[in-house]
């Protein structure tokens, strides 16, 4: 049985897409270094169909996708789930996994972002140069892209309340106000010969430690 312990609508997690986030429980990986290690637990409320759609009612005029994060405990679950909340509302589903590799029973397709690899402190998050996750994105075609370089040219810039803040290098801050949620980012600019296009063909997703050294296209 799934359970989650919280949520959150999030503006950076799944590019470009304003996400209903859902911190599901009970996780396996148990990675050192966790910054969320409150979801080993197995504790937090059911998070069946009914549950899932009741969350989707409150905030379904503003987002533009539903991410599970975390659910290696039962991936059958995330995937079903997924499957009918895309089918019934029309929106992206994302799903934020530990494993280095999704079981090949569960079916993937119906995904259009997944973030695959452990969390390697030494290694870093998927803004880090050398993490070793790797977010994909399923394109209209049915092909899957490898677009983790976008977290790089994105990186958020955290904003401290009463300290002072001096302007960095940037394209333009941008405030986002979502059901009162306020977060205000900072976005470098890479001019076009700087991006590069990297696209993989697979029907399987799966995450290695290779790090390529090109960056996509836009979006």
């Amino acid at each position: 049985m799934l359970k989650y312990a919280n949520f959150d609508i999030v503006f950076q997690e799944v590019p470009e897409e304003v996400t209903l986030a859902i911190n599901i429980s009970n996780c396996p990986n148990q990675c050192p270094g966790c910054h969320s290690k409150y979801l080993w637990e197995n504790t937090g409320k059911q998070l069946d169909t009914n549950e899932l759609y009741r969350l989707v009612e409150q905030y379904k005029s503003g987002i533009t996708c539903v991410c599970f994060m975390g659910g290696d405990n039962e991936p059958e679950s995330v995937s079903q789930l997924a499957n009918q909340v895309k089918k019934d509302y029309g929106v992206k589903v994302a799903w934020y996994s530990g494993k280095n590799e999704l079981p090949q029973n569960v079916s993937t397709d119906h995904f259009d972002y997944i973030k695959v690899g452990r969390y390697i402190a030494e290694l870093g998050p998927l803004d880090s140069a050398t993490t070793n996750q790797r977010m994909m994105k399923r394109l209209a075609d049915g092909r899957v892209k490898d677009i983790t370089e976008w977290f790089r040219r994105n990186k958020k810039v955290e904003v401290v309340e009463n300290e002072p803040y001096k302007t960095p290098a940037f394209a333009g801050v941008f405030l986002f106000g979502f059901v009162g949620h306020y977060r205000l980012y900072c976005f470098t600019n890479l001019s076009p010969s700087q991006r590069y296009h990297s696209t993989i063909s697979s029907s399987s997703v799966s995450c290695t430690t290779a790090n390529p050294s090109s960056s996509m296209d836009d979006m």
